[in-house]
């Protein structure tokens, strides 16, 4: 303590550790360090109003990214009941499981339902998570080519997940209308 206090002493030519700091702010900062939610509360100066304080709500940039008239599949007993049927197509990357029920009508609105199963033999999480993105946007993408009340379950195989998805895209839209083919003729 007695090296910085000489040091100081040397410096300064007084040990005086606590300086006078004036209360004023200068005229130069006048908006310098505080955002406008803590500022004066006078008009501003756009016709933006200020920011509210505290985080801002999460904003949606895409909406409608689900399936709008393709419902999901969602517990074990419907994925069972598609692949029970024994009806499939398939090509390099992918194997659709269906079922088409012409007598589901009733008093339902005829409606498309799918499920996805992405096995681990794709890769890791990310890589099954990416897959599953590409079915979804390609499955959104033809559902016009489906039957009305048919229920679908894409199985990724392996390989799809080094597959481009120009050649996902062609392979979903030729099944696809296979299944739409193949349901007229039953």
């Amino acid at each position: 303590m007695r090296s910085r206090a000489s040091a100081w002493l040397k410096l300064t030519g007084s040990i005086n550790y606590e300086e006078d700091i004036p209360a004023e702010q200068s005229s130069s900062s006048h908006e310098a360090r505080f955002p406008r939610a803590h500022a004066h509360s006078f008009r501003p100066r756009s016709d933006q109003p200020s920011s509210r304080q505290g985080p801002q709500g999460s904003v949606r940039l895409i909406y409608g990214d689900r399936f709008i008239t393709v419902e999901r599949l969602t517990s074990h007993r419907e994925f069972v009941a598609v692949l029970k049927h024994r009806r499939r197509v398939s090509d390099r990357n992918i194997v659709l499981h269906y079922v088409v029920h012409p007598d589901r009508g009733g008093n339902t609105a005829p409606q498309r339902r799918m499920g996805l199963a992405v096995s681990k033999a794709v890769g890791n999480a990310v890589t099954r998570n990416m897959v599953k993105r590409r079915f979804r946007v390609l499955a959104k993408r033809y559902e016009h080519e489906l039957p009305e009340d048919c229920d679908l379950v894409m199985r990724a195989k392996p390989s799809a997940a080094h597959a481009s998805f120009a050649s996902l895209d062609a392979q979903v839209a030729a099944l696809f209308s296979a299944v739409q083919r193949k349901s007229e003729r039953q």
